[in-house]
This record gives structure tokens, C-alpha cells and sequence, in this order.
């Protein structure tokens, strides 16, 4: 007897379409949603209709259907968020999300991990002090002097809670997950509580919570039988931060949270081969991961570079040497601060080994990094950019990493440099017409 197989062509187009796609269809739903007003009813029903549409058309319809039905319920959404919070008015972009405060309960658990951090380290204030803003991010100790050192020198991130902790947190514990011979589906189980107390000790800052569900998103596959994609994770956790709170479309933090790993996603692979065929990896041979961790950091500020001219009007030039040098370092700190929270609830003395070791190593950071903002040209004051400034810049650095012809590189390098010149030049005009 044949066997009869019915195949549903929406099926196959939604498995080939990537959730990038569908993100960035939801977020223009959110933007069409700030400039236009349309009755909530009426973009469901369009959406339902472009949905029940996909499932009787061919692939290539059903991609496009199905991208439509998604604007649509971002605007549904981004209408009755607009309904919810009256001041945002027609024409208005929203200019920042909900931020979540601590309960009576995260803030107790924030409060006995500080605690923690203060053991044996009562005569070293200043290291109490970097280790709290680090691993519990509580700056307000820090003073305006101390943050401006990490500002100009482009490493303030180190104190945002957010990709580089959980990111830290996540390998730690899936490394000792793995050699201890527990299965690839079953880390996500274990994995969610610690994220979830890692949250709580934190204080549940948006930059953690959007951290954590990427993480949580990327290692959660395998329970799915499938294979970890960093793309999906990070574009199905955009999706859902924006449906969850859309006020965030336009906030600083999670634009910035978001660039730079998509920045590290596509632009680390790409150096390391430029660094590869320009000889500078031989250099580093010595120094295992020194040209990955660069690669890293430097597709970060790639990516990162327009926006912070932007929101901050700054550039630290310098900023992905120095974060390949301290990363290591920091990375080190945060080990021995984990195990001090971890151990210090049962064995105080085992907190305050660890305290001193961290402190060492951060108060160490902390010296060279004031000695480093104080050289000249370390942070420039620049001009935000125009969009076709953006545009010279990234369509610049496209070139430059992911042509195969060696003219075309240089043509992408000649853009990049071309943003720069005009960047700059608006920046002096600028200064002149105020003087």
C-alpha cells in the first residue's frame, strides 16, 4: 500500500524563515505603531486573515503573509501599549521601558550577598566597593570620579549586569554540567534555577533579565532536539522583551544590549580570518584566545561605535585593546566572586579567601585603568552621526570583512574612513558655529 504524505507549504516556508526576519518585521510593526493610528481590532483581523491567507498559499506568498500577519500584531500590541501609557502621543517614539525594582525579597537576597562581598575586605573599601558594582551592580558607591575613568576609557560595561556576567555564568556552570555527565537536554533545567537566583541577587535589571532570557533561549534547544543557534536565540528574545514591554523599542540599554551581540555574531568569525591573512594571529600564538577575545571585542565596537556617538556623543578609540587585556582579568574576578556567594552562605572562611583574591584583581584593573584615561586621545568628543554617516560606516565595514576580493576591502576601508572624515568635519563645524 502507498503511503500518501500531505505536506502544508506554510509549514516548510516557516521553517526556512529565519527569526531574524520575524523580529524585525514585529519591530517595524512597533515603529509603523508610533507614527500611525490604527484601531486595535482592525490589525488583529488583518493579522488573522494574512495568517488563514499563508495557509493556502505557496512558499515564497506565505513568507510575505506571514511577515504582514506579524506587523500587524505588533501593532496591536504597540496599540495597547499606547492605550496603557497616555503619554506616549502620536508621532512619539518611545525613549525607554519599564524598569522592574526589586521586591522585599530580591532586595533581602541582594543585601546578604552584599554581606558576602564585605568579608575580609572591611579595611579595603574601594575593593568592596568595584566588586559590588561588579557582580551585584551597585554603583552608587562608585562615585561620579571612579565612573568617568571607566567611561573614557570605554569598560564602563564591565559594571552593566548583562551579557558578560550570564554569559560567564552560563559556561561555568554548563562546563562542570558537562564533566559531570549530565545530558545536553537536561541542562536548561538546571540552568533556569540558577539564572532565575542569579536575577534576584542582581535585583532583576532589565539588562540581566534580557541577558538571561538569551541564554536561557540559546542552551534551552537541545531540550527541543535541536541544535543551539545564537541568531534565533537572540532575535526569538528581542521578540519577546518587545512584546512583553514595546516601551523598550527605543531605549538606550537594550538597543545597545542587542547591537552588540549581534556585532559579535557577525563580525567575529570575519576578523579572525582578516587576522589570520594579515599575520597579526602570529603574533599572538603565545597568548591562547588573545585574537578571539580581540575579534570579540573589537566586532562589539564595530557595531556598537555609531550608537554610542549618539546617546553619549564619545568614542574611546582605544576600547577594544583595552577590553581584550582586562577581560581575562575580570573574567577571574567574577569566577572567585561566584564561588564567595556560592560557598559564603555555608563557609564564611571560604568567602573571605575569595574576597581578597577578587579584590586583589580588581583594585589591580582599577589602577590601570586611571592610569590609562589619563593619556591623551584615550576618548574623543565626536558629533553623532548622520544617518548617511551610519550608513558609509556599516556599509564600510561590510566590505571590508565579508568581500573576497582584496580591491573590495580596500573600497569598504576607503568608506569607513570616509564616515570618520565626515563625522569629524560635522563635529568642528559644529563647535564653530557655537563659538
Amino acid at each position: 500500500m502507498s503511503r500518501i504524505v500531505i505536506s502544508n507549504p506554510t509549514h516548510h516556508a516557516v521553517a526556512r524563515r529565519p527569526l531574524a526576519g520575524l523580529t524585525i518585521s514585529f519591530i517595524s510593526g512597533l515603529w509603523l505603531a508610533s507614527v500611525l493610528t490604527v484601531p486595535i481590532c482592525v490589525c488583529c483581523v488583518a493579522g488573522a486573515l494574512l495568517l488563514l491567507a499563508a495557509l493556502r498559499l505557496p512558499a515564497a506568498a506565505a513568507n510575505a503573509a506571514l511577515a504582514l500577519a506579524v506587523i500587524c500584531v505588533a501593532m496591536a500590541r504597540g496599540g495597547m501599549e499606547r492605550e496603557n501609557r497616555p503619554e506616549l502621543l502620536h508621532g512619539a517614539y518611545w525613549s525607554r521601558g519599564r524598569r522592574a525594582e526589586p521586591g522585599p525579597p530580591a532586595a533581602g537576597i541582594r543585601e546578604g550577598a552584599a554581606e558576602i562581598l564585605r568579608l575580609g575586605l572591611e579595611p579595603h573599601h574601594d575593593e568592596h566597593v568595584l566588586l559590588q558594582a561588579l557582580l551585584l551592580g551597585k554603583r552608587d558607591g562608585l562615585g561620579r570620579d571612579r565612573l568617568r575613568v571607566y567611561e573614557r576609557t570605554g569598560t564602563r560595561h564591565i559594571f552593566a549586569l548583562s551579557g558578560l556576567h550570564t554569559g560567564l555564568l552560563s559556561l561555568l556552570f554548563i562546563t562542570l554540567l558537562r564533566s559531570a555527565g549530565v545530558g545536553r537536554k537536561h541542562w536548561i533545567f538546571l540552568l533556569a534555577p540558577l539564572l532565575a537566583g542569579f536575577l534576584a541577587v542582581t535585583g532583576v535589571r532589565p539588562s540581566a533579565s534580557r541577558a538571561a532570557l538569551m541564554a536561557l533561549l540559546y542552551w534551552g534547544a537541545p531540550a527541543l532536539r535541536r541544535r543551539p543557534d545564537p541568531w534565533s536565540a537572540v532575535a526569538l528574545a528581542a521578540m519577546i522583551v518587545l512584546m512583553v514591554d514595546p516601551g523598550q523599542l527605543g531605549s538606550p540599554g537594550f538597543i545597545l544590549s542587542f547591537v552588540a551581540v549581534t556585532g559579535i555574531l557577525a563580525c567575529t568569525g570575519r576578523l579572525n580570518e582578516a587576522f589570520r591573512r594579515s599575520g597579526i594571529a602570529d603574533s599572538f600564538r603565545y597568548v591562547p584566545g588573545a585574537v578571539t577575545l580581540l575579534s570579540v571585542s573589537l566586532g562589539a565596537w564595530i557595531a556598537l561605535a555609531p550608537f554610542c556617538a549618539a546617546f553619549f556623543g564619545r568614542l574611546c578609540p582605544a576600547a577594544p585593546l583595552i577590553n581584550t587585556c582586562i577581560l581575562p582579568v575580570i573574567t577571574l574576578v567574577v569566577l572567585a566572586g561566584v564561588l564567595s556567594l556560592t560557598l559564603g552562605w555555608f563557609w564564611p572562611l571560604w568567602a573571605e579567601v575569595y574576597n581578597h583574591a577578587a579584590g586583589v584583581l580588581i583594585g589591580a584593573v582599577d589602577h590601570l585603568l586611571a592610569r590609562a584615561a589619563e593619556m591623551p586621545g584615550i576618548c574623543c568628543a565626536v558629533a553623532p552621526p548622520s544617518a548617511t554617516d551610519a550608513l558609509l560606516w556599516y556599509s564600510g565595514w561590510g566590505m571590508a570583512l565579508f568581500a573576497s576580493r582584496p580591491a573590495v576591502r580596500r573600497q569598504g576601508a576607503g568608506l569607513v574612513m570616509l564616515a570618520v572624515v565626515a563625522t569629524a568635519i560635522r563635529g568642528l563645524l559644529g563647535r564653530m558655529a557655537i563659538a
